[in-house]
């Protein structure tokens, strides 16, 4: 994929499915993964994408985990992260690993396409 590529990261396949389905209706290209694990696989093995739209509470390998993956491997280090979350107390538990944006769930899906395109027209 290249061009205005998102990875849609999250263990809800329904949610991932409907977030992707809005961005490919914007023209965006869409890969998708179930946790942090798959993401990283994904990265690893493929073009990287414009932006990642990370889930933070997952099973397996959760936002937090996803973040200090992604750190560690300067390939995959640059790429900007939106996270979606139900956790209305995000601000509190980040740390280091802190994403460049982080929306409440649900998020309006205009606001979600703004943040993405500025981060897509950017990247």
């Amino acid at each position: 994929m290249s061009g205005r590529t998102i990875l849609v990261v999250d263990d809800d396949a329904d949610l991932r499915g409907a977030l992707a389905d809005a961005l490919e209706d914007e023209g965006y290209a869409v890969a998708r993964a179930g946790d942090g694990f798959e993401a990283i696989d994904y990265l690893r093995s493929h073009s990287a994408p414009d932006l990642i739209v990370l889930d933070w509470m997952m099973p397996n390998c959760n936002g937090p985990c996803f973040r200090r993956l992604q750190g560690e491997d300067p390939a995959l280090r640059d790429i900007p992260v939106v996270v979606l979350t139900a956790d209305v107390r995000i601000e509190e538990k980040l740390d280091e690993t802190a994403p460049e944006t982080c929306l409440l769930k649900p998020a309006p899906l205009d606001l979600l396409l703004q943040v993405v395109e500025r981060y897509v027209s950017e990247h």
